[in-house]
């Protein structure tokens, strides 16, 4: 059993085990007597359940193992590590969050046993989450981005009069912002795309180096809040407006950029580690 008060005093320290790393304190022991239960007064031996336990969930902590030492493994490579003081702090930030969401009666044990897992599970992918964030961040340049709205002007057709209008129509929209009208109501004013409606022509962050040519170039010299002129795409004729600047980010902009940047990441990083090693199951 697990109480609260238990888990955030957790020091995480000293002796860990092996392959796991996991300190050995927050692991649960074979009982001494090698009684696992009793049924009416009959014993099941913890012998009795050691070929089902690997038979019924091998995979589970194979899983966890594989994707922890894939992990950190690159993080050594690189330079990476994770103190037992993050991890602490990390696990603790977590079970408060749990906490505060129990229902009334309800404790941290029985929180656990109904998502089917236990204290050293969740320091493993704790701490595996951590390693991992730090090897994606290891790679993170905050100057090579820009965050970036839009305005699609999409031709009709191929046809010249239809590219013609789309032009005429992408440098009046240019000519209106440049006027101060406000973005939303130009925006409005001039797509049916729903999904540009609902994200008010929002992009977010994208590197600075994958947009087409003359929109680098150009907004290598624009601040925040200004606009690019119209830059033919193949979405369309293109207007972008300067929501942020990589290299200018601090504080919470930087942190919920960090945190897009390690969400957009994550599975590609994984997968680059796994096609990298060498894994054989038994």
């Amino acid at each position: 059993m697990f109480p609260l008060a238990l888990i955030l005093g957790l020091a995480f320290q000293v002796t860990k085990l092996p392959i796991s790393d996991l300190p050995i304190e927050i692991v649960k022991q074979r009982p001494a007597n090698g009684i696992a239960a009793t049924v009416n007064g009959l014993e099941i031996k913890v012998s009795d359940i050691d070929a089902l336990l690997w038979d019924w969930r091998k995979d589970d902590v194979l899983d966890d193992l594989i994707a922890y030492r894939l992990v950190k493994g690159e993080a050594t490579r690189i330079g990476v590590k994770v103190t037992d003081e993050e991890v602490k702090t990390e696990v603790n930030e977590l079970f408060k969050a749990i906490s505060a969401g129990l229902e009334a009666g309800q404790d941290m044990s029985q929180a656990m046993a109904t998502q089917g897992t236990t204290l050293s599970r969740i320091h493993m992918r704790v701490t595996t989450e951590i390693l991992i964030r730090k090897v994606i961040l290891a790679a993170f340049k905050q100057e090579n981005f820009t965050e970036i709205s839009t305005i699609t002007i999409k031709p009709n057709s191929d046809s010249a009069a239809d590219l013609k209008y789309a032009i005429e129509m992408s440098d009046g929209v240019y000519q209106r912002l440049q006027r101060g009208e406000n973005w939303d109501a130009v925006l409005l004013s001039v797509t049916q795309d729903q999904n540009a409606v609902k994200s008010r022509g929002k992009i977010g962050w994208r590197l600075t180096s994958a947009l087409p040519d003359a929109v680098k170039k150009e907004i290598s010299n624009l601040k925040v809040g200004q606009f690019t002129k119209p830059a033919q795409t193949v979405n369309g004729l293109q207007v972008f407006r300067i929501d942020a600047i990589g290299k200018d980010a601090k504080d919470e902009q930087l942190k919920a950029f960090k945190d897009w940047y390690v969400n957009g990441m994550r599975l590609q990083t994984v997968d680059r580690l796994r096609k990298s090693a060498k894994i054989e199951r038994f």
